[in-house]
C-alpha cells in the first residue's frame, strides 16, 4: 500500500520577471478565405526548419509555400499538405500527390485517409 506525500519544496506559480512583453512570433497565414470555419495558422519559423523528409539528407528539401496549403519540395516536387494549420510530412503523402501540378492541387487539402 502506498501513500502520498507532499512534495519536498511547495510547489509555486511561475511568475515573470520582466516587465517586458514577450516576443511575438510571426506567422504566415495559410487561408485567405475569411468566410471558411477557421484561419489557419503556422508559424513562420516552422515553415523556414521544415524540410521534405525524403530529401533533407542528400540535397536539402527546401519546402515551398504553393496556394497557401500546400509544402512543395523544391528538389523532387513531393507536395504535402497542410491540413487544418498542421504539415502533414508522410513520405506516403508526398508520394500520393507528386504526380499532379501544382495548380490542379485542391484547395482545401482533404484529410489524409487512416
Amino acid at each position: 500500500m502506498s501513500t502520498a506525500r507532499a512534495p519536498k519544496y511547495p510547489l509555486q506559480p511561475l511568475q515573470a520577471t520582466s516587465h517586458q512583453e514577450p516576443a511575438k512570433a510571426s506567422v504566415v497565414k495559410l487561408s485567405k478565405n475569411l468566410d471558411s470555419p477557421g484561419e489557419f495558422m503556422v508559424k513562420a519559423d516552422l515553415l523556414e526548419i521544415l524540410r521534405c523528409p525524403v530529401c533533407v539528407h542528400d540535397k536539402g528539401g527546401k519546402l515551398a509555400l504553393v496556394k497557401e496549403t500546400w509544402l512543395v519540395c523544391q528538389d523532387c516536387g513531393r507536395k504535402y499538405p497542410i491540413v487544418e494549420d498542421i504539415p502533414v510530412m508522410l513520405i506516403d503523402e508526398g508520394d500520393k500527390w507528386h504526380a499532379m501540378a501544382e495548380i490542379d492541387l485542391p484547395v482545401p487539402p482533404p484529410r489524409p485517409e487512416g
